[in-house]
């Protein structure tokens, strides 16, 4: 698969998965594996393991649309789409399995100034078992990581008509329930 990764200053728009390549915490990659061939060229796709990894990126591009599996008590397969900043996030409504979560990079970016000039984070409740990494996606997790790409797909397919310029003055598109 050939990645259109490019790190650093000037990149319009990023979509980030946040996780893992392994269990229930893929969803972010796996959605991102769903995307990447299809996504608007004003966008770069990006894999992160840890989520202080999405900090010089934040500071580098306009947008960034994050995807990442969460525990927050709701059914499994649940998709929340927040807007930074976003209090039931930055509550922890949405609790992050890899040390310093996404709430608390986006908290540092803002401290640094180096937000873009939006942030839509997507969350997919993957419950409270663990599944064992070698098994992949349970099924009720698998099924919402395509209802999410669909989703997303939709949401970010109108930046290409815009172009780069135009694409960094757009609004953030509606919510999607």
């Amino acid at each position: 698969m050939k990645s259109r990764v490019v790190v650093g200053k000037g990149r319009v728009a990023y979509l980030a998965g946040v996780g893992s390549p392994q269990g229930n915490d893929a969803v972010g990659w796996r959605v991102v594996d769903h995307l990447e061939s299809r996504l608007p060229s004003v966008f770069a796709a990006v894999r992160i393991g840890q989520p202080l990894r999405l900090l010089p990126l934040l500071e580098g591009c306009y947008r960034m649309w994050i995807v990442d599996a969460c525990r927050a008590g709701q059914a499994v397969g649940t998709i929340n789409r927040f807007e930074w900043p976003d209090a039931r996030v930055d509550r922890g409504s949405c609790v992050s399995g890899h040390g310093i979560g996404v709430a608390e990079v986006l908290n540092l970016a803002e401290m640094l100034g180096a937000m873009p000039v939006s942030v839509v984070l997507y969350s997919l409740e993957i419950g409270p078992e663990s599944i064992e990494p070698e098994e992949g996606l349970s099924a009720d997790v698998a099924a919402a990581v395509h209802r999410l790409s669909d989703r997303l797909l939709e949401e970010l397919s109108g930046y290409e008509r815009l172009g780069p310029a135009k694409a960094y003055m757009r609004g953030a598109a509606t919510v999607m329930a």
